[in-house]
This record gives C-alpha cells, structure tokens and sequence, in this order.
C-alpha cells in the first residue's frame, strides 16, 4: 500500500472563509439575474448589468510540531507525537505509522475564492411601428429602439494562502526515520478568475406605415367612330410616332379621345366624314356604324406610399479588462532539529540525500575477462551526501541488484556498508568491496556462435529499521561477458574425395591477460574435441589410433595469443558417395571456481562446453578420366546422394551412357591439374562433341561465399567447346543474371580490345566486300573448320560523303547482309571510327590478347596519311564469327526430384511383392522433365545415332518413363529441324532465292550450310546404308520437315500467295522433299509408299486448322505430353541459346571494348576466386585418394 498517512493543519479556501464569516450567502458564480427593472415611458434604453463583488483570499495554514521515534508498536515503523499545533485544524495528539509506509505533514495554504461573474445588460426597447395611410392621411413612420443595457464587470480571483510552518523534532540516533517522512508547505492556489457579463442587446425599430391604392371617377365620354382622311400621307413611321405622342399628351393633360383626334386631323389636314348607316350600329347589336351613343364613365388609379421604419438600438458595451486568476500562497517553512547526546540541538531545512556516483569493477580471477561462473568485485564505491544535513548515524548496507545474468552472493562477501554521518555536500568511498556471480548460462551456445552477453551491474543500498531502498542509487556499469578462450580460423576443406586425408587447421585464441593449459600456474584445463559420427574410424588420435572422437588437449596457452592446431581427418573408401556429413568440433574449458590458488586435488575437474562449430563436408568420388564417356557431370558442394543417384541411374542405367563426374568443390574450380610447371588444363576440353551437365543450384565455394556454378565457368573454353558440337545443360539455372552473362560470353567472344586489330599484320582475314567473307565463310563450313576469330572488311569511302567512309552504316549493312546469306551463323559485327583509335598504343599484355583474333586495319596504302601524319583513315569495321545457331546450350529451372515406390518401378512386377513391414521401399527418380531435357540435351550426332538405331536394340533397354529414348529423341530434332527451317527461311532477301554462295553447290552442300541439323539426319551413316530399314519413327520425322516448309501463319500464307516467283519457301520444300524421296528409294520404299508418305506429309499440316497450320505447336503438344506438363509449363521452363540470343548483333566500339572489359573482369574475379581454392587445397590435402583394396592393406 502506497499512500502516505497524513497530519493536516491546511488553510481553508477562499469561499468557505466567505460563508464561514457571513459575506455573503449566495453563490454569485451561478447565473446572474437581471437586477435593474425597466420603467415604462421613463426611458427606451437597457439598464447596465451590474458590477461582480471581489473574491475572498484562502486563509493560511497552521503551525504543526511533531516528534519522531521508532514504534514499539509496528516492526519497522514509526511512532509520531504532536508536540505543538496552531490550527482551526485539531490533528490527533499521536500516530503510529506501520511498515512500508510514509508520514506525510500537509500545511498548504488554503486556494483562492474563484472570481465573481459581472451582471448582464438589459436589452432596449423595441420601437413603436407607424399608423398606416389612408384617403385622406400619409402613413407615418416607425419609431427608434431603446440602446442595451452595458455589462458588468466581473472580478479577479482571490490570493491563495500562505503555506503554514512545520518544525520536526528527532534524536540524533532516529535521523535515519526522517527517509519515510515528508512535508508539503506551499502556499494556496490562487482563485480562478471570474468572467465579465454580457452586453444587452439593442431593440428592434419600429415598422414604418403601410401605403394605400383606390380607383376614382374621373369623366362621362361618348364614344364615337370618326374617319379621317388624310391628303398627305406620311411614312407610316412617322404617323405612328405622332399618334402616340398625341395620345401620351392627352393623357398627361387629363383630356379626351376626341380632343387628341382633332388635333391629329387639323395637322395633317384631315377631313372628318362621319358614316350614317341606317341600320343598328355596333353598340346595339347591330352591323352599322356610331352615329351617337350614350356617354361612357372613365375611372383614375390613386395612391399613398409606405412610410420609413424606425432604426434598431444599439447594443450594449462589452467589458474588455482582463481578468486574473489570484496570486498563489508564499510556501510556508519547515525546520528540523536534531538533538545530539549532549543535548545540544541543531536545526536543518532539508533532510540527507545520498547518490551514488561512481563504482569500479574487476574481474576475480584477474584475467580481464567477465566469464560466467565467476565473482565480479565491486570496489571504490563512491557515494555523495547532497541533501541539506549529515546523513543518518547507522551504517547503511549496499548490495548488488539481480538481473539476468548477475546473482547477488549471500552474507557479508556480497556487502558493503555506507559509513555514518556524511556531512552536507560532500562525498566518501567506501573502503569494502562486494561480489557478484556471474550466472552460468542454461545451454551451450549455437554452433557457429561465441558466447557474448552484455548486461548492467546495479546496485542498492537498503536504510536500517525502516528497510526502505535508498533512491538516487541510479548509476549502474555496463559489463561485457564473454569466455576467454575462443576457435578462430577453422579452415578445412568441405569437400573430400573417398579414401582421401585432409587436415583440419585451427587457431586456439587466448583473449585474456592470463596464460591457460593443463600446464600452465592457472592450469585451467582447453580441451578441442572432434568428432565424426556418420563416419567410423576417421579422425586420427595422439597414439596414431584412428577413432571416432578424439580431444585435442593444449598444454599451455599464452595470453592473449593464438596456438596453431591440426587435426588429422581420413575418409573411408567406402564411404556413400555425396554423402553429407558433419564434423562437430567442441571447445571445453575448465570452471574458473578451480583458478584458485593453483592446488592440485583429485577431485575431477569440472570442465564447460563454450563453443561449437558444425564443419559440413561432403563426401564424393575422385575424378577418373575416361575417354569414352559420353557424359560430363559438374556437381559442387550442395549436390546430394539423391540427386546424384538419380542422374547415375538415369544417364548410366536408362540411356546406358557412360558417365564421368567432376565435383568443383573437390578441386577447388573447372582446371585440372598438369605436371609441375605447366599451367593446369579445364576439364571441359577434354570432353568435344560430348554432354556436360552442369548442376545450377546455389553452393558455398570456400571462403569466397555462395556461388553458382555459371559464375566460374571457363567462357572461353566452353565457346571452344561449343564449335566441336559439344552440347551443355545447366540444370536449375534459367533466370539466373550470371547465366545470361556467361552465355553471351560464350556466344559471342570477345577476347581482345576492338583497338588490338589495328595492331595486328596484314593477312589474308582482311576483304575488301562482304561478298568475300560471305564466300571464304561458307567455304570453311563446308571443311568443317569453324573457328572463333575475326575479319575486317574495308570501309568503302563514298563521294557524297567528301572521300570519307562510314564505318557505321558499313556495319548495320554487313550484320543485315550476313544475316541474309548465312542465317544458321551468328556474327558479332563492330565499326570504330578513326578518332577513337588514332594514336593509340597498345601495351604488350593487349597485344598478347589480340593473337586469337586474326584481323588488320582497313587500310595500310601511304597515300591514307596526309602530309602532316595525321590519320585519314576511314576507319574499322570488324566481323567476329561467333557460335552457330546450332550450338547446343539449354537451361531449365529448378526442379524437384520425383519419388516412387520401388515396387511400382517397371523393374519390379508385382510378383516380387512388398517387403518385410508392410510398406514398399521408396526411391527417387528424376521427373519426367527432367529426364526429358536431358535427352534433348544430347549432342546432335547422338541423338541422330538414336534416331536410326534398330528399334529392337532399343527396347530391350527397360525404361522407367512413359516414353523411349528414341521418341524423345525423335521430338528433340523435330523442334530443332523447324526452328531451323524457319530460321533459314525468315532472313531471305526479297528475291527469296536459295543462295548460291558465289558458286553452283551440290544439293548435300547446301544442306550442311544452309540446315546442318537436317544434314546430320538426311546423310547419317546409317541412312546411307542400303542395308538398314527406316523406322516409322523416322518416317514421322521427316514428315514434319516436310510440314515445317509449309507456311506456318497467316503472314506467311499472304506472302506465299502474293510472291509467286522466286519463293525460298517453296523452293526449299521441293529440295527437302526431292533428297527425301532419294532416301526414301534409296530404303527401297515403292513409289505407292512415297506417295502415302507425302500424303500424310501434307495431312500434317492444314491452311484452315489453326491447330494444325504451325507445325512448332504440333510437335510442342506431343512434347508436353511427354513430360506432363502443360504446353505453357513445357515451353517456360527452359531456354535454348538460340531463344536467348537469337541472331547476328552489330555494336559500336565502345561497346566493343565495354564487353570485351566485363569479360576480363568476370574472367579475372573466377581465376582469383579458383586459385584460392586450390592454394587451400594444397596446403590441407595431405593423402590421395585409395581404393578400398589399398585401404584395408594398409589397415
């Protein structure tokens, strides 16, 4: 319970001291009637409100004198007798005060009486309204309003009270009671501030009279009709104009119609001729005219206007003094007097008040570390007396606050003591100390993580008696735990070959100013134990003994240095292949509690696991080179045994291709390595016109992070690679930024700087058109001799350009030109212009570069320079022959393993039943995608051998999928043939002849330029061969060529029909068509079987059917089936080169230059990264890897 126990002797407020003495009786605060009456007739005008009375002041508190002493009633409490009181207020003459609670003495002065409200003004009186008019009278007018009344005015708030006066008695030895007590001596709140009244409005004018209209006789006419004939007309304008000026006379004057006729006559010199009609006139009844009729009365409007309203009153002035809330009370005084033992007393007016200010901390051990398990000393406390008297003459306990990692200890160790009367102002340290455990923690700390906690040490001082916590003990220290001894630069290599030895090297760091070790004068116990469960018999021990778990004990430590450590690590031959294990390395230290004086007993040592580090190592088969493998596999660090498992079994055992495995973990990269001396060899150059899969997933490649494999890939070897036909799968890396990258790098080589050309002899790679390139390409095609380098052609100047070239027109026209003559190649096409190279001067490492690219400047003839040596040069247009279109690079995404169970496998019938328990053992296996796209991914000429292999020798091969080696492959070159045609078929030139390429070429030529892919197929050995049949597979394949040179969308149908000579579309179609049907003799098929054929070549494909005009989407459809996936799903989920870099591109030299830069980075970031790699493996690779049979001799 918190709330203090009072004695009161305040003042009393303001309006109570009012009522009390008889002021007044009313509260004025209330409404304010209107006190003045209104005399009727005396004045129209409000009476002013009336002036509010002034506000009583509260009245002054007290005296209060009271004396303290320990209760002998409460523990803890405190006894309190009144020994003087000047008060209206009685308080009671003792009161015990119990524990835990606080005495509070009030004297406040009393509050102010609340400011009076002033008296609102009366309104005016409203005016009288006016008499209204009649015939005979005006109306008269409203009269004025009375003005309202003023209003009162209010008052001030009343002063508050002053505080009253308190004096506190106490013994010399009951100073210390005084922290429970406390006093409240200000004076009284003065009275809010009352308000003025209201003004009384004005009244309200008078209504003016209201007018009066009436209708009176005003004479007797006849009415008589009258001719008048008129000699000399007027325009008729101008008559009209006269008659009504006439009539507008008359009736002003307040004449007649006969009058204003006669003078209309006598001035236009009419005649009057009355008409006499025997008959009835018109006014009878009848149809003649007037001859003289009775009078007519004719009647006058009159009328009085509306007399003018009185003016409203108006209102009563508002008070605009401001009113003020009263003055507070002056605080009253306390006084305390203490009497000494002697008798004497001294008084004081504030009580002590001790802070805490400073304290220091240390380490019990002295090591300089704050570990858990051990003492913090607390020493030089500094506390400070800032109150107004000396402190109490008891000694005042101080401990430690607990938190969440600091326990106070029990007893005088965990206490220190506040030394007695501290004098006002001034500030002692303690000469004790204090302790404090530092809490062990409840667990281990996470492997990969060092124990650090930070926490605030706190401290408390608690008053005798009353048991009360000191307050202003705020200062507090932060304190940094941690252990002393940590593992620091664990390297080891995460990727071991079966039967291999590595080292594993470690520092053990000491932090502290002590020296640690089983021999050391501390002779705390480190211990380092390794462990490696998954694995028997793999760690090497002290006694030479190969063991599970071995401990590493360090025998000294210095302080604050680090103690190299190795441990020895074996895998088992036999170990499972990408296998992924952990190796668990533990730091122990012993408790500090056994730092103590360095005795040694036999009680065992207690020691504390302070650090762990889980080591991820996986586990794979050494690289062995077989040169007829058909397929390379890269795997790294984060491939699993599932995954691998799944492709061994699919590539090795479904496909029966042999298979060799490369892990980028195991040698730190893609290089192997030579003899002494020379420079190591990428391992994909020894796989041409081959598979290589590469696995794209994510993986941690030694100390440079997380890598993919695109990132350290070897462009230049691969682009080499891909012109021997060798064919690339990156599993899982579609949409990756760094796959993009590299296989335009690889597409698209540029190894060298655009300026390095120019820097080169003069050779034969220089032409003078794009004819002779064009000509000098196809010719090394046709020797199958496709290199990677580069051409120049000459930069023609022209005369409407003054005499100068323009490299850059000249580039767009050759990129458009080759494109046109050899669709099925990719060119990279730059133009520089002679400013941007003049004067350059290549250093000897560009020169080097610049070797693979066979190129010369445009121009070497004298007569290019002028006089002055200046380069008139028209400048560089360069043609790198890049990777055809028919280079074999896909990715797919990721995709996920499929899992089966082992009885529903085709290799297991159901005669084999289930096994033991009931349930069927699970396997896994790639997805049906998957395996799909690597079959895609086979080389051309592999595919092709399994396109025309015999059907039997097929299926004697068990499958696990729902479709055969042979209908993928079939499908695969079905896509790639039409992508193909269409690609020839859709750069044609608007002639669209096939082209000639200079020559007369053999219909096989043309093919092996112009559809290389077709070629394979059309002129495989085995369809050469009379001997060998051809499959209906087969057939179907060559039906959807045969389809795929039909139009495949309206645009093509529209041109086909408007472009009747010279089609390539056509013209194509009948050379296919013309080799197919050799081939087809050739198979000996009857003339009736190649008519069907056709037939059905053309039923294929249809001009109406949507479904069936665009062959792609047939094939697409079957494909998708296959796989079981959606046509959408199917396409999306990879990408071929040709889809990503589709065609011939043409750039400046900058960008040139800006590629070839990127590249030499890219290149430069791999190379480093790599050689650290392998430097790591070299220095811990300490065993090759041995076979099972070596390894159990040896054992």
């Amino acid at each position: 319970m918190d709330e203090k126990i009072k004695i009161v002797i305040d003042g009393q407020r303001g309006d109570v001291v009012a009522r009390a003495g008889g002021i007044r009786t009313v509260n004025f605060n209330e409404a304010n009637p209107n006190l003045a009456l209104v005399r009727l007739g005396v004045t129209l005008d409000g009476q002013h409100g009336t002036r509010a009375t002034r506000a009583i002041p509260g009245s002054p508190a007290g005296f209060l004198a009271v004396e303290l002493f320990q209760s002998e009633v409460h523990e803890e409490g405190i006894h309190v007798t009144v020994v003087g009181n000047a008060s209206i207020q009685q308080p009671p003459p003792f009161v015990e005060i119990p524990a835990q609670r606080d005495l509070l003495l009030s004297a406040i002065g009393g509050e102010g009486e609340a400011g009076h409200v002033g008296g609102n003004g009366e309104p005016g009186m409203n005016g009288v309204d006016g008499a209204p008019a009649t015939r005979e009278s005006d109306a008269t007018p409203g009269t004025n309003a009375g003005r309202g009344g003023d209003a009162g005015e209010g008052t001030d708030g009343g002063d508050g009270g002053d505080g009253g006066a308190i004096q506190i008695f106490v013994d010399q030895d009951n100073i210390h009671l005084l922290l429970a007590v406390h006093w409240d001596i200000q004076g009284g709140e003065g009275g809010p501030p009352g308000r003025h009244g209201e003004p009384g409005r004005g009244g309200i004018g008078g209504k003016g009279g209201l007018g009066h209209k009436w209708n009176e006789l005003d004479i007797l006419t006849a009415v008589r009709p009258i001719v008048l004939v008129i000699k000399h007309r007027p325009p008729l304008p101008i008559l009209l104009s006269a008659l009504v000026a006439s009539a507008r006379t008359q009736a002003v004057r307040g004449g007649n119609l006969q009058e204003m006729i006669a003078q209309v006559a006598a001035r236009y010199g009419a005649t009057m001729h009355p008409t006499i009609n025997p008959g009835a006139c018109h006014c009878s009844g009848g149809v003649g005219n007037c001859v003289g009729c009775t009078a007519t009365p004719l009647h006058k409007d009159f009328s009085r206007t509306r007399a003018a309203d009185g003016r409203n009153g108006p209102p009563g002035t508002s008070q605009t003094a401001v009113l003020h809330s009263g003055m507070p009370g002056h605080p009253g005084t306390a006084v305390i007097t203490v009497r000494a033992h002697d008798g004497t007393q001294q008084q004081y007016s504030h009580i002590f008040q001790l802070e805490l200010l400073d304290f220091e901390v240390e380490d019990e051990n002295a090591d300089g570390i704050f570990e858990p398990g051990e003492h913090v000393i607390i020493r030089r406390i500094r506390v400070r007396n800032s109150g107004g008297m000396p402190s109490p003459t008891c000694l005042i306990p101080i401990t430690a606050v607990s938190s969440t990692w600091f326990s106070p200890v029990a007893g005088d160790e965990g206490r220190a003591f506040i030394p007695s009367s501290i004098r006002s102002g001034t500030s002692v340290t303690l000469d004790g100390s204090l302790k404090v455990l530092i809490r062990q923690p409840d667990e281990a700390p996470p492997a990969g993580t060092l124990f650090a906690e930070t926490d605030t040490l706190s401290l408390t001082a608690s008053m005798p008696w009353l048991n009360r916590t000191l307050p202003n003990f705020e200062f507090n220290r932060t304190v940094n735990l941690q252990f002393p001894v940590e593992l620091q630069t664990i390297n080891f290599i995460p990727n071991l070959a079966r039967g291999s030895e590595s080292n594993v090297a470690w520092q053990t760091y000491n932090k502290s100013t002590k020296a640690f070790g089983d021999k050391s004068t501390s002779q705390r116990v480190i211990e380092v134990e390794f462990s490696l469960p998954a694995i028997k018999g793999c760690l090497l021990s002290d006694t030479q003994e190969w063991m599970d778990s071995v401990v590493n004990v360090v025998d000294i430590l210095p302080s604050r240095k680090s103690v190299p450590m190795k441990q020895r690590l074996r895998v088992p031959s036999t170990a499972q292949n990408y296998q992924h294990v952990v190796l668990q390395v533990n730091l122990y230290i012993s408790n500090p509690a056994t730092d103590s004086s360095g005795a040694v007993d036999e009680t065992p040592i207690a020691i504390q696991l302070i650090q762990q580090c889980h080591l991820p190592i996986q586990i794979s088969s050494d690289y062995s080179y077989d040169p007829n493998a058909d397929v390379l596999l890269i795997t790294n660090p984060s491939t699993t045994t599932r995954t691998f498992e799944a492709l061994r079994k699919f590539i090795s055992g479904s496909l029966n291709l042999k298979m060799d495995e490369w892990n980028i973990g195991l040698y730190g990269g893609l290089f192997v390595a030579n003899d002494e001396g020379e420079e190591p060899s990428c391992v994909i150059q020894f796989y041409n016109a081959k598979m290589i899969i590469f696995l794209g997933e994510e993986f941690e490649f030694f100390k440079s992070g997380r890598k993919i494999i695109s990132e350290l890939c070897d462009t230049a070897a691969l682009a080499e690679a891909s012109t021997q036909g060798t064919s690339c799968l990156f599993l899982g890396s579609l949409g990756q930024e760094s796959y993009q990258t590299m296989l335009y790098e690889i597409l698209f080589p540029v190894d060298h700087k655009l300026s390095a050309a120019a820097s080169l002899p003069a050779g034969s790679m220089t032409f003078k058109n794009r004819d002779s390139l064009v000509k000098t390409v196809s010719q090394n095609l046709l020797l199958e001799s496709h290199r990677l380098i580069s051409y120049n052609i000459t930069v023609k100047t022209r005369w409407y350009r003054l005499g100068r070239g323009s490299p850059k027109s000249d580039a767009k026209k050759a990129a458009r030109y080759l494109k046109r003559n050899l669709p099925q190649e990719r060119f990279l096409v730059a133009f520089d212009k002679p400013e941007q190279h003049h004067g350059l001067q290549e250093d000897e490492n560009d020169q080097k570069e610049a070797v693979s690219s066979i190129a010369i400047d445009v121009d070497q003839s004298p007569q290019m320079a002028s006089d002055n040596g200046e380069d008139t040069s028209p400048g560089i247009v360069l043609v790198r022959h890049a990777n055809p279109h028919k280079v074999l690079i896909h990715a797919t995404a990721a995709q996920q393993l499929e899992a089966v169970h082992e009885s529903l496998l085709p290799s297991h019938g159901a005669a084999h039943g289930l096994p033991r328990g009931g349930l069927p053992a699970v396997k896994y296996r790639l997805n049906h995608y998957e395996a799909f796209m690597i079959i895609v991914a086979l080389p051309i000429k592999k595919r092709a051998d399994i396109a025309w292999a015999d059907h039997g020798s097929l299926s004697s091969h068990v499958m696990e999928y729902s479709y055969s080696p042979l209908q993928v492959a079939i499908v695969s070159l079905e896509i790639e043939i039409h992508r193909e045609i269409q690609t020839f078929l859709s750069h044609a030139s608007w002639t669209n002849n096939l082209p000639d390429v200079g020559q007369r070429l053999e219909t096989r030529q043309i093919l092996r330029l112009h559809l290389p892919i077709l070629a394979t197929i059309l002129y495989h050995e085995t369809a050469l061969s009379s001997a060998a049949g051809i499959s209906d597979e087969m057939l179907g394949l060559l039906q959807h060529v045969e389809a795929s040179c039909l139009p495949q969308n309206k645009r093509q149908m529209a041109k086909a029909a408007s472009l009747a000579l010279y089609r390539r579309r056509s013209k194509t179609r009948k050379l296919i068509t013309s080799v197919i049907d050799g081939l087809l003799q050739w198979k000996s098929v009857s003339a009736q079987g190649i008519a069907d054929f056709h037939a059905e070549a053309n039923a294929l494909h249809s001009y109406m059917d949507s479904n069936k005009r665009n062959t792609h989407n047939v094939i697409i459809e079957r494909a998708s089936k296959m796989t079981r996936q959606s046509e959408h799903a199917f396409t999306e989920s990879h990408r071929t080169a040709g889809q990503l870099v589709p065609q011939t591109e043409h750039c400046s030299g900058a960008e040139w230059d800006r590629r070839y830069q990127a590249s030499q980075q890219r290149k430069a970031l791999a190379e480093a990264e790599m050689d650290a790699a392998r430097a790591l493996l070299g220095r811990m690779i300490v065993g090759r890897a041995v076979s099972p049979e070596e390894e159990e001799s040896s054992a």
